[in-house]
């Protein structure tokens, strides 16, 4: 049940209205930032318009007050799924580097993955096969990341999805794999890769993880180097209050 509260959160947070003070304020006297749910068909909270909006700052201040990170609106969708759709890569690099559950389906059994494979993007869709999500997923017509990755003709995604496990013989529901769905777009490179996969899985999928490999070491590395520098700036910044508490002390004396 909406409250009072949770109702100014969501007006000052979906409406641009007010600086950070003032929702940390609502947020102590007890503000939901998923108790409200504004009345349009998807029933978006506050803490999944901020998702949406690529808004970190509030999207790490409700997650410390406890906010459920795999909250959903009235569509079924997570706060990482609405990020996906309104392409807010910070947003949705920070919900994946808190481990939100990246395997919820909406009310369409539609996962993060299907999302992003569906509208092609390239880079969400690749962070979350690196990260494990299910590559054989399906939504309600059976259409798997794979298949919809075949509509597009998209080969480094294919590439990924196969080199973890995907399922090239799944079938949607009208009974077309994705070699089928290729073809019938004449999506003539992908048919080119899909033979090439055939007689030469191993050597692509070696190639592939290794290179993934890398790129998780290059993504540990750079996540270390940002914490040490956020752990710089917090001592500096004691350092700062220590000194202006001296002086301050000084100039009394």
């Amino acid at each position: 049940m909406e409250s009072l509260l949770d109702k100014d959160l969501a007006y000052i947070v979906m409406n641009d209205k007010g600086d950070l003070s003032k929702i940390k304020d609502l947020l102590k006297c007890g503000a939901n930032p998923v108790g409200y749910k504004d009345d349009t068909h998807y029933g978006e909270t506050p803490f999944i318009y901020a998702a949406r909006k690529n808004r970190v700052d509030l999207l790490e201040i409700f997650l410390e007050h406890g906010t459920d990170i795999n909250s959903m609106d009235n569509a079924g969708d997570t706060a990482l799924i609405a990020s996906i759709f309104a392409e807010s890569k910070e947003a949705f690099d920070f919900l994946m580097e808190n481990k939100a559950n990246f395997n919820l389906s909406n009310k369409e059994s539609k996962t993060a993955l299907l999302v992003a494979t569906d509208l092609n993007l390239e880079y969400f869709s690749l962070q979350l096969i690196m990260a494990g999500a299910d590559v054989n997923a399906h939504d309600d017509d059976y259409n798997s990341p794979l298949i919809v990755t075949a509509f597009h003709g998209n080969i480094d995604i294919a590439t990924a999805l196969l080199s973890h496990g995907a399922d090239l013989s799944f079938t949607d529901s009208f009974e077309h794999s994705a070699a089928d769905v290729a073809k019938q777009r004449k999506q003539d490179k992908f048919i080119e890769f899909l033979e090439k996969w055939k007689l030469q899985s191993t050597e692509i999928r070696a190639e592939y993880l290794d290179k993934e490999k890398k790129e998780k070491l290059k993504k540990q590395e750079k996540l270390q180097e940002q914490k040490r520098q956020n752990r710089q700036q917090i001592i500096e910044n004691k350092h700062s209050l220590f000194r202006r508490h001296i002086m301050g002390h000084k100039r009394q004396l």
